[in-house]
């Protein structure tokens, strides 16, 4: 149910940015644009928790709702901002050629949050300094003393 109101409200808001004249003119249209990423993430982080729970593919301890809708709101506002900012000139939202950018951010911003736990489980994961071969040149290197 969660995830339904989430997902309904994400595309509410996003399509009245543009739809409703009165807010598409104004600061009122980003501001809605911008919380429908944040619906949007919300959304898709809990659909991927519904999915987890029916088919048993989540982790063996299930994190909370609260955690996951705040790290699904997080990485849709993110995956939306990112959008957004990579889209040349001015955003006006009053364009009628405005309901392409606020559909594909509405539906990146669902993406970012089905990805976003799955994405930090995999970085968790993933040694990036790779400090073993630190200890092992030290160990052999001339002039020092092998633990050996």
């Amino acid at each position: 149910m969660i995830a339904v109101a989430l997902f309904v409200g994400a595309l509410a808001l996003a399509l009245t940015s543009h739809l409703v004249e009165y807010f598409a003119e104004g600061a009122i249209g980003k501001c809605l644009l911008l919380a429908a990423t944040v619906l949007g993430g919300g959304s898709g982080s809990a659909i991927r928790m519904v999915f987890e729970r029916r088919y048993g593919s989540g982790p063996l301890v299930p994190p909370s709702i609260v955690v996951t809708l705040a790290l699904g709101m997080m990485s849709g506002a993110l995956a939306g901002l990112l959008y957004l900012v990579a889209q040349p000139g001015d955003l006006d939202l009053a364009q009628p050629s405005a309901i392409r950018l606020v559909s594909i951010m509405a539906v990146i911003s669902v993406i970012g949050g089905l990805t976003a736990e799955t994405v930090f489980r995999k970085l968790l994961g993933i040694d990036v300094a790779q400090t073993r071969a630190l200890g092992v040149e030290n160990a052999t290197r001339p002039g020092t003393k092998s633990h050996d």
